[in-house]
């Protein structure tokens, strides 16, 4: 990753907190360790976590992680709050982790996802660090998730310093859910374009690339049913499935029903060298994202924003962040959700015209370039957090 010039003599002391269960994680929150230039400090393995970078327990000795773990085990992500034994070690760990911060004079800390934050408030305060959180998607849309946490968000909402949101939609149910406005950050994740050469989308045969988690909120099984009506107006067109997820099965079931054995291939989970070859050598992505039934949304797909860097077109739905992304006729095209028919009529456009293809994919890799870059996210999230803390530290001073 390029570095980022930012000087200090005396750099923010920072700690990023994510739920993972081992230090490998999303590739937003990788960028955000590697990208932000702050003495930095990494927790990780629960919304209120277990290990340090180093994969310590640094918060409880290990006969406590055991207890706790055997209390608190099932289904962590959607437990209910703590009560009896559970609330008191809670307690216990909530003053470990504002001693770790005091130890290692943390003076912000970004916590990843809502639960998390609604998990560290109150160490944060306790050790009077500010609290940066950053949601992310599943945290402010899954119903379950909004009920168990309301009243945690209307407390993080109260204390904490900064809320940042990764599509305008999610600002917005952001500031409806009694977030303060002027603590509301709109920040989207960014794409380093040198991981992706330009493609030639008008020289290469109508091949399109679906690649993302097979999941009900990126659709896939739409997608399939999409390109299926596309085939019939563009013979030689194929599609790329790549990822995995628990509707892989079902959608290669229904390639099968649907006749396209021999035309769409689902390679499986690609590695980030696998997946730039795989877009370079397309002509447009697909990608089909709606509203789940439990309510489950994207954020902004990095899968889009790959594409766009590449340079393809995209077709895709107006969900959540992917309109803050794509000029419509312009970069890409977005249809309701849902509609399928609208989707295929879009991808047969494509599909003959290899012209329009290279034309828009052009377009949308110059528009990640100006506004979407890896370096440009990172300099916007540095931001935040260094205006959060800022704002901490008058508190403080002023005795606010």
């Amino acid at each position: 990753m390029t570095p980022f010039n930012f000087p200090s003599n005396n750099p923010l002391r920072l700690c990023i907190i994510h739920p993972y269960p081992t230090a490998r994680c999303e590739t937003f929150i990788l960028q955000h360790i590697e990208g932000l230039p702050a003495y930095l400090r990494v927790l990780y393995g629960g919304h209120m976590p277990h290990y340090d970078t180093d994969g310590h327990i640094p918060l409880l000795g290990r006969l406590m992680h055991l207890v706790f773990n055997s209390l608190l085990s099932h289904n962590r992500e959607y437990l209910p709050e703590p009560i009896g034994l559970g609330r008191l070690i809670a307690r216990i760990r909530t003053t470990a982790l504002a001693r770790y911060f005091r130890k290692h004079r943390i003076q912000t800390v970004l916590a990843e996802f809502g639960p998390t934050g609604v998990a560290v408030l109150n160490a944060c305060i306790m050790a009077g660090a500010s609290l940066v959180v950053h949601f992310h998607g599943y945290d402010v849309s899954i119903d379950r998730v909004l009920k168990k946490y309301r009243g945690g968000y209307d407390r993080i909402f109260k204390h904490a310093d900064a809320f940042i949101g990764v599509s305008r939609e999610m600002c917005d149910k952001l500031i409806d859910f009694g977030a303060p406005v002027a603590k509301v950050h709109y920040n989207v994740y960014g794409v380093d374009i040198d991981q992706f050469q330009p493609a030639h989308a008008g020289k290469v045969p109508p091949i399109f690339a679906a690649v993302g988690r097979f999941v009900e909120k990126k659709a896939p099984e739409l997608t399939l049913q999409a390109f299926s009506q596309t085939l019939s107006q563009v013979p030689d067109a194929r599609l790329i499935m790549a990822g995995d997820g628990h509707l892989l099965e079902t959608c290669k079931r229904l390639a099968s029903k649907l006749g396209l054995e021999k035309v769409v291939t689902f390679p499986g989970t690609l590695n980030p060298k696998e997946v730039a070859a795989v877009l370079r050598d397309s002509r447009a992505f697909v990608q089909h994202s709606r509203r789940a039934i439990n309510g489950d949304c994207e954020g902004t797909p990095n899968s889009i924003l790959e594409a766009c860097a590449t340079g393809l077109a995209v077709v895709s739905t107006k969900h959540a962040g992917i309109p803050d992304v794509i000029i419509e006729g312009m970069t890409g095209f977005l249809v309701a959700e849902g509609d399928v028919a609208a989707m295929a009529d879009k991808m047969v456009l494509l599909g003959r015209n290899p012209a329009l293809a290279e034309s828009m994919g052009r377009k949308a890799r110059q528009h990640m370039v100006s506004h979407f870059s890896l370096e440009k996210s990172i300099n916007s999230l540095w931001n935040i957090i260094c205006q959060a803390d800022a704002s901490k530290t008058a508190q403080i001073k002023w005795g606010m």
